[in-house]
C-alpha cells in the first residue's frame, strides 16, 4: 500500500465522487507529483472553491482527468460566477422547429465529445449551428414532404447532422465526426 503525502490526501478527501466513485487514486497521485507547488496549490484551491459553491455541475471529471486536462486553468477566477473557461453543453433556447431541436442536440453532442470550446468561441459555434438551420431547413423539409419511405424521411436528418458536424469540425480544427456518427448509429431522429 502506498503512503500518500498529507497534501495529496487533503486533495483526495475533498475531491467529489463521480458515479459513486472517485477514480483511481494511485495514477492521480503520480500525475499530482509531477505538478509544481503553485499548480498543486491552484488545484486544491479550485477544488475547495467548487465544493463551497457546489458548482461542479452534472459532469464531474475524476481527479486524474482533471489533472491531465489542467482543469484548474479552465476556471474563470470570479467568485460571483466561477464558470468554466470551456463550455461543454449550452442550454438551447426552446426549439421552434424540428431542425433547431436537431441542431441543438447535435451541437451539445459535438461539444461534449470534444471537451467543449473556450467560452469566448461559444458564440461562433452557435452561429454555425444557426446558419446551418437557416440554410438547410427549408430544403430538407421539402425532402421529407416528398419522401415515401421511413428511410427517405429520416435521411434528411442525417444529412443535416453530417453537414453541421463537418462545419463545426472545420471551424474548430477538430475531427469528431467519425466518433459522433459511430455513436449515433442507433439514435434514430424523430420526425
Amino acid at each position: 500500500m502506498t503512503d500518500y503525502p498529507e497534501a495529496f490526501e487533503s486533495l483526495w478527501s475533498v475531491w467529489p465522487k463521480r458515479d459513486g466513485r472517485k477514480g483511481k487514486k494511485f495514477p492521480a497521485f503520480k500525475k499530482w507529483q509531477a505538478l509544481d507547488s503553485s499548480q498543486k496549490a491552484a488545484l486544491l484551491a479550485c477544488t475547495e472553491k467548487h465544493n463551497r459553491q457546489h458548482s461542479w455541475g452534472k459532469y464531474i471529471r475524476d481527479l486524474l482527468t482533471f489533472i491531465n486536462q489542467r482543469g484548474w486553468e479552465d476556471i474563470v477566477d470570479d467568485p460571483k460566477t466561477f464558470e468554466p473557461a470551456y463550455h461543454t453543453a449550452p442550454e438551447p433556447p426552446h426549439p421552434g422547429t424540428k431542425w433547431e431541436a436537431t441542431a441543438n442536440k447535435c451541437l451539445r453532442d459535438w461539444l461534449r465529445a470534444g471537451g467543449g470550446v473556450p467560452v469566448d468561441r461559444l458564440p461562433e459555434a452557435i452561429d454555425i449551428k444557426n446558419a446551418c438551420v437557416a440554410e438547410m431547413s427549408a430544403a430538407l423539409d421539402e425532402d421529407i414532404e416528398k419522401a415515401t419511405t421511413q428511410h427517405e424521411k429520416t435521411e434528411p436528418f442525417w444529412t443535416f447532422r453530417n453537414v453541421l458536424i463537418d462545419r463545426l469540425d472545420q471551424a474548430f480544427g477538430r475531427e469528431l465526426k467519425p466518433l459522433l456518427l459511430k455513436g449515433a448509429a442507433n439514435d434514430t431522429p424523430s420526425i
